[in-house]
């Protein structure tokens, strides 16, 4: 009933009605949520907070207009005992629902359905179906869904999977680390999570699902029904297209996963896409190491990274630039996807400077054409022949012309078809990316 009264509300009355009510239900001027630290929930990354819970709570304050005070906790039962004790408004976290939820609580499903999976590593040993985990040892988090869920698959499969309980106040975050390194076999987590994970350590396995999807958001008392509505209306008039970018940024690609994966790299490794790098430099010719030192210098290797003219993703493709190779607004940020479309933009450049025959050479032409575009490239190409200069030599040769650019006696040359360009920032790229090359040699 209150849902439906405050959409015939004008925005001045809704402002009003939910204020007074929410006053009546105990909802303090602060909106006060509880959240379970998570990678994809809630975290904190180089002091400052992030995760796709958190900036829906922010935007949720701002929408009811009060300051918003986050609580954080480490484990599930936690969360509800702060609602339950009237510590917090309200759960904002992706709590599966249930029969046992839906009779005590009310809900509003901020996130898509998702089910559990097996957590394990890749190999000839993977298990494919549950009953493979028949005298198997499991890690499963004290208090989780995941405990009563492999509770229940135990007995389905005869009982003699060997559960181990680890402290509730471990993550499945830290779960699926633990099996990414090596350290335990098995766990469970909700798809979501473990294919988030999956992107950044490619030993993953995370295919086998262990439940059906269930529906997940966020938890209020049932004594909070106005509080409930507010949220619910919120929720329904959210700009679609803020939510998915949101999604992309926390669930689909995430600093925090992706710098933790970086410190559980094996020895000798480069960064946690090398199989994307290996499987698609051989398209192009180059040591995918070479393809991996251009990835690093463009973007440190965060798949997020958006420049500020626009680059997007980890070989900082432009959009126009990924669009003509199949690319989204989406798939842009997948790292393979975006490997990929980067080699093919690398194989066009290597087309427009085939006469340049040595391979190294030509290597560098190319560096510096994907940090400037071929456009001044070919400019200083025609200097150089124009000059006695060897047009198909980098140092000393091309290299020079390019600085010689910004240059009106030069960039005005008619042999110039594209004027003037400050060659500074393209040369040092190109050197950069070969001292990177040269350090990976050594691993």
């Amino acid at each position: 009933m209150a849902i439906s009264l405050l959409f015939f509300l004008s925005c001045s009355e809704r402002e009003q009605f939910v204020s007074h009510d929410l006053s009546e239900e105990h909802v303090r001027d602060t909106l006060r949520v509880a959240m379970l630290y998570s990678p994809a929930s809630y975290f904190q990354h180089k002091s400052r907070p992030g995760g796709y819970d958190y900036e829906l709570c922010k935007n949720l304050a701002d929408y009811l207009k009060k300051p918003l005070k986050i609580v954080p906790v480490e484990s599930d039962p936690e969360l509800y005992e702060l609602l339950d004790g009237n510590q917090v408004d309200m759960i904002a976290y992706s709590c599966a629902e249930t029969r046992d939820l839906q009779q005590k609580y009310l809900q509003v499903f901020t996130s898509a359905d998702d089910a559990m999976v097996l957590v394990q590593r890749q190999g000839r040993q993977a298990v494919t179906d549950v009953t493979g985990l028949d005298g198997k040892r499991i890690y499963i988090r004290r208090g989780s869904p995941f405990q009563e869920r492999m509770k229940a698959l135990n007995e389905e499969i005869g009982g003699k999977v060997q559960i181990v309980l680890a402290p509730d106040t471990v993550l499945s975050s830290e779960l699926i680390e633990l099996v990414a390194d090596g350290k335990i076999d098995y766990t469970l987590a909700y798809g979501q999570l473990a294919s988030l994970y999956r992107r950044y350590n490619r030993q993953l396995d995370v295919r086998l699902q262990v439940s059906f999807p269930q529906r997940r958001g966020w938890v209020m008392r049932r004594n909070t029904p106005l509080l409930y509505a507010a949220v619910a209306e919120w929720w329904e008039n959210l700009d679609r297209r803020w939510v998915n970018s949101m999604e992309r940024r926390y669930l689909q690609q995430n600093v925090y996963v992706s710098s933790r994966a970086e410190r559980l790299l094996a020895h000798g490794a480069i960064s946690p896409y090398d199989d994307y790098f290996r499987r698609y430099a051989p398209i192009i010719g180059w040591d995918w190491r070479l393809l991996a030192a251009l990835a690093y210098n463009e973007s440190r290797f965060n798949p997020q990274t958006v420049s500020y003219a626009g680059a997007e993703g980890l070989m900082q493709l432009m959009p126009t630039t990924a669009a003509a190779y199949g690319l989204d607004s989406v798939t842009i940020f997948e790292p393979e996807a975006n490997i990929a479309a980067g080699v093919q933009y690398i194989k066009h450049l290597q087309n427009i400077y085939r006469k340049v025959d040595d391979e190294m050479e030509q290597q560098k032409f190319i560096l510096a054409s994907y940090n400037a575009g071929p456009a001044h490239i070919l400019d200083a190409m025609a200097l150089a022949e124009k000059y006695g200069k060897d047009p198909h030599v980098w140092y000393d040769n091309v290299e020079y012309y390019l600085m010689k650019k910004s240059d009106p006696v030069y960039y005005e040359d008619p042999v110039v078809k594209f004027g003037f360009y400050r060659g500074g920032q393209a040369c040092k790229y190109v050197e950069n990316v070969l001292n990177t090359y040269r350090k990976y040699l050594t691993r």
